[in-house]
């Protein structure tokens, strides 16, 4: 941001779902949400606002547009949920795109919609902490979506954003939060490295996630 312009953090709605969209695909081009276009992605921020999970989202601002959202609290499935609650769109998306078949999201993440139920369809076994991970059954806020206007990427807005997360999890009283990564997204790992996340590494190996500790909100204080 330039010396005129003043960055301001506050809440999103539904009137910014469109922009929001609109910053994940150019942030997010390759992903599947973003690949089934600008409507998909518009129900997909709308779906992560509205529930059944609770969760709230912010946005950061410079004068006026929005350059910048976070969503996070706890939820559920992710990318089969809004598919779930988007059934019939998501097969109209697929009619006009049949490559999103193919995309790795699909293939991966949805598979248990292509095979039968059996033994191999156990809950995988829980990660194991790092020395340094706190007690896993503590309670976690979850940072979902997290995007940064292209334009706007470089002046500290996603900083910003993640501090206000550390705040609202606090307030909420949550011990840490956790996030989602790609393992080969270095520039994300770094940006969340810099920042104090750490990784979560499992018994086989690390899978992406990653947690940060939320600070104790200071207690306001009693001097003139």
């Amino acid at each position: 941001p330039g010396p005129a312009q003043e960055l301001r953090l506050g809440d999103i709605g539904e009137a910014d779902l469109a922009a929001a969209a609109a910053i994940h695909r150019a942030g997010f081009p390759d992903d599947l949400v973003s690949r089934m276009g600008l409507e998909a992605t518009r129900r997909y921020y709308a779906w992560l606002l509205r529930g059944p999970h609770d969760s709230e989202g912010f946005g950061a601002r410079l004068d006026g547009a929005l350059v910048g959202v976070l969503i996070g609290g706890r939820f559920g499935s992710l990318i089969p949920g809004y598919l779930r609650s988007n059934m019939a769109f998501a097969a109209s998306r697929v009619l006009v795109r049949p490559w999103l078949l193919f995309h790795p999201s699909v293939r991966q993440r949805l598979s248990p919609f292509a095979r039968s139920r059996g033994p191999a369809d156990a809950p995988p076994a829980p990660e194991e902490p790092t020395p340094e991970m706190p007690d896993p059954s503590g309670s976690a806020w979850e940072l979902l979506a997290i995007a940064v206007a292209p334009s706007a990427r470089g002046h500290g807005v996603g900083a910003r954003l993640v501090e206000e997360a550390a705040r609202r999890a606090a307030r909420g009283g949550f011990d840490r939060m956790e996030l989602s990564v790609h393992p080969d997204n270095a520039t994300a790992i770094r940006f969340y490295e810099g920042i104090g996340w750490r990784k979560i590494v499992a018994a086989g190996g690390w899978t992406g996630r990653m947690w940060r500790p939320v600070p104790t909100e200071p207690r306001a204080s009693t001097s003139p």
